[in-house]
């Protein structure tokens, strides 16, 4: 969902003289075709959890934004096997992605990381109840990834805390 928003509003900020193309990474092309934030996307399907599908989709980009993550708690998006945990989805995919840059012949300018607002806060409530199954600390390694990554390649890098999302794609109400 974040993705989803941050490729819409980069796309309503464009003008014909600085037109972007922006590649949505996803693993589902159907699935993530249907999502309306993202008309105008040109998709690409990759798997995060398999480096080996990364460098061809990532292949050519100026700027690479990461945007991905899992929920909290345990649910169905965890998976059977808990193939997408938030160790998987926040850490692992964060270094597969980041080990893939490293193997592009053209290297994006900067690279973004979309983390947590509380990683920082992980033992204080309410970040401390979020965390219980790991997911702010996964989210705190994958930025120092990002930061241990642009100091051994050069490449800038910039770490994004949202804090409370609201609204679509999202389910609050207010």
């Amino acid at each position: 969902g974040v993705g989803q928003c941050i490729a819409s509003e980069i796309m309503s900020k464009e003008t014909s003289s600085d037109a972007v193309e922006i590649k949505a990474v996803t693993r589902n092309v159907e699935s993530a075709a249907t999502f309306s934030m993202l008309d105008g996307c040109t998709f690409v399907e990759a798997d995060a959890s398999d480096v080996s599908s990364l460098a061809p989709a990532l292949e050519g980009s100026d700027y690479l934004i990461i945007s991905i993550g899992t929920t909290a708690f345990p649910s169905k998006k965890w998976g059977k096997n808990k193939e997408n945990d938030p160790k998987a989805a926040c850490l692992d995919s964060v270094n597969n992605i980041l080990d893939a840059v490293k193997g592009l012949s053209s290297k994006p300018k900067r690279v973004v990381l979309i983390s947590s607002i509380g990683v920082e806060r992980s033992k204080d409530l309410p970040f401390s109840i979020l965390n219980s199954f790991g997911v702010l600390d996964y989210k705190r390694q994958g930025e120092e990834a990002l930061r241990t990554f642009s100091a051994s390649t050069g490449i800038s890098s910039v770490i994004v805390r949202p804090g409370r999302l609201v609204g679509a794609p999202f389910t609050n109400s207010d």
